[in-house]
């Protein structure tokens, strides 16, 4: 079978390649619970139908020379159970977290497609299905699209077309110029921040460990962010803080400096969700020394909303369009620079609102943990489905350890019932 080249990736998702590096390969993770186990040869049979109609999930990424950007080829003789990993547990070990920090630590084969998804048939979760994708594929939005795609529910939908990744030298240098003038201003501001303090910024490992929340209804956190003015999202940043600050309070006594947040922002603006990337990150400043959670929330939300202005927004994502089209070493150069900015990633994606099948299984259960680029050690992801909602805590073991506490400290400051798993 001949190689097909399908021809170089678009600028963003250039852009998500190289913000990965050896300790952090920007690879999202998510774990779908089942109520009953899916036989292996259905499982495979599932996943050709309905994954591998998405030409990336059957390409690698092949670098190439000098400025030229990476290019999409095909794998001849594609083997699926390649990327599939089958795992008959009896009793109650390994546990959800276990199981998902090992999915994660282990290094994706550049030489293939890049995602894998991890099988276990038992232990204290039950049956869970880990997928890890490499946001080169998706970003967080389209992921969701995806793997809701691999439903029953969602069997008959028709796969979306890769999205255009062809540019002429003349189309790449317009966007190059463009990129640079229009973020330049905000880059040089940017650039002058001083970093996020280093206690949050130690050395990383390549051991991640992961958190979750117990299950919180999402018509109760609406309804409480609304009463207040806000939003899920900027109530989940307050959170955030909260626990960012109980867990320096506790390393040196103090709440002091300046910790920032990078935020995902999409701008696909009608675009289909399963196009790639399709989003920029604002940067927004965390009031961990605030004790008061209304003061606290509001600060948050006022941040969120000064960092998400049309202005910043815009000269981010001419910023990545640009990123995408220059060479490696600069791009790996400012992709070190931005993550010292910034402590943590925090990202919320919304589910589907019913309850869905997989494989005649139904799917009790998603939990999504986004990765944090460079140096960043810490991510907190939340995610709803069916009604409820769940927060996924990832933080490399060296840098930050457990992140079990910042878990259960966001859990606190949302105000989980406690009679609630």
């Amino acid at each position: 079978m001949e190689t097909l080249d399908s021809g170089p990736l678009a600028p963003e998702d250039v852009a998500r390649l190289r913000m990965g590096v050896p300790e952090n390969p920007m690879v999202i993770t998510a774990a779908l619970l089942l109520e009953r186990p899916i036989g292996r040869e259905d499982l495979i049979r599932l996943l050709e139908a309905r994954l591998l109609r998405h030409r990336r999930f059957r390409q690698r990424v092949v670098e190439s020379s000098g400025w030229s950007a990476p290019r999409w080829v095909d794998v001849p003789a594609f083997d699926l159970s390649e990327h599939c990993a089958f795992r008959a547990v009896r009793g109650e070990e390994p546990s959800l977290e276990s199981s998902v920090s090992e999915c994660m630590s282990a290094r994706l084969d550049p030489e293939r497609p890049l995602w894998r998804v991890d099988v276990t048939d038992g232990g204290a979760a039950g049956p869970v299905l880990i997928f890890c994708v490499h946001h080169v594929l998706a970003d967080g939005e389209a992921l969701v699209t995806i793997l809701g795609g691999l439903t029953d529910e969602g069997a008959h939908t028709q796969a979306e077309p890769a999205p255009p990744t062809a540019m002429s030298s003349a189309g790449r240098a317009r966007s190059l110029l463009g990129g640079v003038v229009g973020g330049v201003v905000g880059a040089a501001r940017f650039a002058l921040r001083s970093t996020d303090p280093k206690a949050l910024h130690l050395r990383l490992g390549t051991t991640k460990l992961v958190a979750f929340s117990r299950a919180m209804p999402l018509s109760d956190l609406a309804s409480r962010a609304h009463a207040s003015g806000v939003t899920v999202t900027e109530m989940l940043l307050a959170a955030v803080a909260g626990a960012l600050g109980e867990r320096l309070a506790a390393a040196d006594g103090r709440r002091e400096g300046a910790v920032h947040a990078l935020v995902p922002v999409s701008v696909r603006a009608g675009v289909s969700a399963a196009a790639g990337n399709r989003f920029t990150s604002v940067l927004v400043p965390l009031p961990i020394a605030v004790l008061d959670p209304s003061q606290r929330l509001r600060l948050a939300a006022d941040g969120l909303r000064a960092a998400r202005s049309r202005t910043i927004v815009g000269a981010g994502v001419r910023l990545v369009g640009a990123a995408g089209l220059v060479g490696g070493a600069i791009e790996r150069l400012g992709v070190s620079l931005f993550s010292h900015k910034a402590s943590v990633v925090v990202s919320s994606v919304r589910g589907p609102g019913e309850p869905l099948h997989l494989g005649g299984s139904l799917l009790r259960d998603i939990i999504v943990w986004a990765p944090p680029p460079g140096a960043i050690a810490l991510a907190v992801t939340l995610m709803s489905y069916a009604g409820g909602v769940r927060v996924g805590v990832s933080a490399d073991a060296r840098a930050i350890g457990d992140p079990g506490p910042i878990a259960r400290a966001i859990e606190r400051d949302l105000g989980v019932p406690r009679n609630r798993a």
